[in-house]
């Protein structure tokens, strides 16, 4: 993950630490939530001072609300939208306010995140239009899109890779060059259903591009992150990883 100097120098000019404009950077553009332990893992540090001080800076900048959720904790949503304006993500969803499903699946995407921050991740829908359509010549009409209606007699807006989940170039191997990877994150309640989704929308991509797509999720990395959330029973999680499994064999098979 290479984020740009000038990014971190314009966090840590709102009064944050070189170690917080790192965090902060990270959870604005792949997630605009974060839980205190998320914190504390990326730091290293205990409970205590350390956190007490970095919520109370953004509290009182106004930069981050605390939301409460019956028996799943607190999570920190980063709103402001001069926070994102010092990275030039001003426009990025993330600081809107969500479903509390969207938000179990930013805090899991995260987590991945975090846990894999050597990977070169393509952070925004601009970087991954100019990345198929530039440097593979891929046209626009064949990339995973979505078209929102607008307001009676303005045109419709077509958004691409809404879903918004990381894509980066990863080798599939040890020594093996690097591959556009797609990878799919759920919070694990609507897996099978949002698995096929995913892969019908990105099946147009793979096809016009011929670029191997290499499926990644927390748990291929070795990284187990410990769930916040309630979670589905054991027995019906790996009942839905093989349904999901299959689907993805008969994805790759096209």
């Amino acid at each position: 993950m290479n984020i740009a100097p000038a990014h971190l120098d314009a966090l840590k000019a709102l009064g944050y630490t070189e170690v917080e404009t790192r965090f902060l950077y990270i959870v604005a553009t792949h997630s605009g939530y974060f839980t205190a332990r998320q914190f504390l893992a990326f730091t290293g540090a205990h409970w205590g001072k350390r956190t007490t001080t970095f919520w109370s800076k953004l509290e009182t900048k106004r930069h981050a609300r605390m939301e409460c959720f019956p028996k799943s904790g607190v999570v920190y949503h980063l709103f402001a939208r001069r926070l994102y304006r010092q990275i030039e993500k001003e426009n990025l969803r993330n600081r809107r306010q969500h479903s509390f499903e969207f938000i179990r699946t930013r805090l899991v995407l995260l987590d991945f995140v975090l846990a894999n921050q050597d990977l070169a991740y393509f952070e925004t829908e601009q970087d991954k239009v100019s990345f198929f359509c530039e440097k593979l010549e891929v046209s626009k009409d064949l990339l995973p899109a979505k078209v929102y209606e607008g307001a009676s007699g303005s045109r419709p807006t077509i958004r691409y890779f809404v879903d918004k989940f990381p894509l980066f170039l990863a080798p599939p191997l040890p020594g093996a060059p690097p591959v556009v990877t797609l990878s799919f994150v759920d919070s694990g309640f609507a897996l099978v259903n949002g698995a096929a989704t995913f892969l019908t929308r990105a099946g147009a991509e793979r096809r016009c591009t011929r670029v191997p797509v290499h499926p990644k999720s927390a748990t291929s990395t070795g990284h187990r992150p410990r769930p916040l959330w309630p979670l589905p029973r054991p027995r019906d999680t790996r009942w839905n990883i093989r349904r999901v499994a299959a689907i993805f064999t008969r994805f790759a098979g096209m």
